[in-house]
């Protein structure tokens, strides 16, 4: 930014970083593929004369999968809720920086980082 102070041009690029980090997991969520995980299940083999009961040890889940290259990254549902938190609370801080641009007052709980 030509001509802003220290401290905006400090704020700005801590933005753009978020905001470049933001758009690389949107991306990821975005282009990944479903997968559905039923969790392990315990069948039991007893004796010919029972029957087993079969128990899940592990809950379902579902999960993204995105490959890249020899990579490949896995979005599970509390990363994917944690990412919707960064992503709302980014918004805000955006929202904020542009106000403190136009000489706007900015909530006080616009402003932590």
């Amino acid at each position: 930014m030509t001509g802003a102070d220290q401290a905006i041009t400090v704020r700005w690029s801590s933005l753009l970083k978020r905001v470049a980090d933001a758009a690389d997991a949107r991306n990821q969520i975005a282009h990944a593929r479903t997968v559905h995980n039923a969790g392990l299940v315990n069948v039991p083999f007893g004796n010919k004369n029972t029957t087993g009961k079969a128990t899940r040890i592990e809950p379902p889940r579902m999960e993204l999968r995105k490959r890249k290259g020899a990579d490949e990254s896995l979005w599970a549902l509390d990363m994917m809720i944690q990412e919707a938190e960064r992503s709302s609370k980014l918004f805000g801080h955006l929202s904020a920086f542009a106000k403190t641009l136009r000489g706007e007052t900015v909530p006080p709980h616009r402003l932590d980082e």
